[in-house]
């Protein structure tokens, strides 16, 4: 059932040769899946990408890796080599409505926490 989703992000620039910039701007998608799944990592996500449908309507994806990460997750569209994410800080992609599947790999497995969130919006 799709859902009206609305992500909101504001923050402020300081410290730039022009001075400071306030900034803000909202993500909207009125027919949002709304879905949240966990991906527990495994050893074989060492070796290759692990596809993840998209589901049907999503525009974003929120992946938000474990708190006690310290190793290299990788993100793509193919199962090929990806871009690299922040071990720990999440991160947002804007999605082509084309996209049937995002691939997800890491570098090693993880002790504790082995989960990556990812908010289908």
């Amino acid at each position: 059932m799709a859902i009206n989703a609305s992500l909101t992000i504001t923050g402020a620039l300081t410290g730039l040769p022009e001075g400071s910039t306030d900034f803000s701007f909202t993500l909207l998608n009125a027919a949002s899946p709304g879905l949240r799944d966990v991906l527990t990592i495994t050893a074989a996500m060492t070796t290759a990408l692990q596809a993840v449908t998209i589901p049907s309507g999503c525009l974003y994806v929120l992946i938000v890796p474990p708190a006690s990460n310290d190793k290299t997750i990788e993100v793509a569209g193919a199962d090929v080599a990806g871009a690299t994410l922040h071990p720990t800080n999440p991160t947002l992609l804007s999605l082509p409505a084309s996209a049937a599947a995002l691939y997800i790999g890491v570098s090693a497995t993880v002790a504790s926490n082995t989960n990556i969130q990812l908010y289908f919006l």
